[in-house]
C-alpha cells in the first residue's frame, strides 16, 4: 500500500502535505483567497490565483510518495 501526498504553500509561507483524494472542493473565500477544502474539515488558504490552476495543480502535481511496511 502506498499513500500519496502533494506538497502546496499556504498564504503564510508554511508547507501543506495532502493526499489528492481527500480534496471535497476548491473555492475562493470571501477575501479573496484560494483555498482548498479537505474531507477532514482542514481549509488550506493557498497561494493560487484562481481555482482552474489549483485544480489543474491538484491534477498534475507530482507527488511525494510513502510506501508502507510490507
Amino acid at each position: 500500500m502506498s499513500l500519496r501526498f502533494i506538497r502546496v504553500i499556504e498564504n503564510d509561507g508554511t508547507d501543506a502535505y495532502f493526499n489528492p483524494r481527500q480534496v471535497t472542493h476548491v473555492c475562493r473565500s470571501t477575501n479573496g483567497d484560494i483555498m482548498i477544502i479537505l474531507s477532514c474539515g482542514r481549509h488550506l488558504r493557498t497561494k493560487f490565483t484562481n481555482c482552474s490552476y489549483a485544480i489543474d495543480f491538484i491534477q498534475r502535481a507530482e507527488a511525494h510518495t510513502h510506501k508502507g511496511e510490507q
